[in-house]
């Protein structure tokens, strides 16, 4: 699944990882795509999220998968 229409911030930290930036504005519905099978779904979040990976790291999000 990923996200819609929805800037994901992508801010690399140094050569081994990044940060994943996103702005939720509170109670908005968010559309999700499945790009496998091209199917949308729904998805709601009033907070905003910010997290460090490392390059190579699986990530596994309600709104962002790989």
């Amino acid at each position: 699944m990923q996200l819609l229409n929805v800037l994901i911030e992508v801010t690399v930290l140094n050569e081994s990882s990044f940060k994943l930036a996103v702005e939720f504005s509170d109670e908005e519905t968010y559309s999700l795509m499945n790009y496998k099978n091209n199917k949308r779904k729904s998805f709601t979040s009033s907070d905003s999220f910010e997290r460090e990976y490392d390059f190579g790291e699986y990530i596994n999000l309600p709104f962002l998968k790989g």
